[in-house]
């Protein structure tokens, strides 16, 4: 079911790839860094460690750098 759903997310940043709306890396890679940032980010809201801005604040800008893609962070561009 993982792997499955993985290639779900894969196949999203292919799509997001072919459409030059993200970074040059392979699109599995990239799924990969997604997949990874967003275990960690997981684990730290269920331990109780994000608050309200935590979204605006470390989620959105940590997608926007992974995918080389800055109009997705609601922030300032990095």
């Amino acid at each position: 079911a993982a792997l499955a759903a993985f290639d779900v997310l894969a196949s999203a940043v292919a799509a997001a790839a072919a459409a030059g709306r993200v970074g040059d890396e392979p699109p599995r890679a990239l799924a990969g860094q997604v997949w990874s940032a967003m275990h960690g980010y997981v684990l730290l809201e269920i331990a109780g460690f994000t608050g309200p801005e935590t979204q605006s604040q470390v989620l959105a800008p940590m997608m926007a750098k992974i995918l080389n893609a800055p109009e997705l962070s609601p922030g300032e561009p990095t």
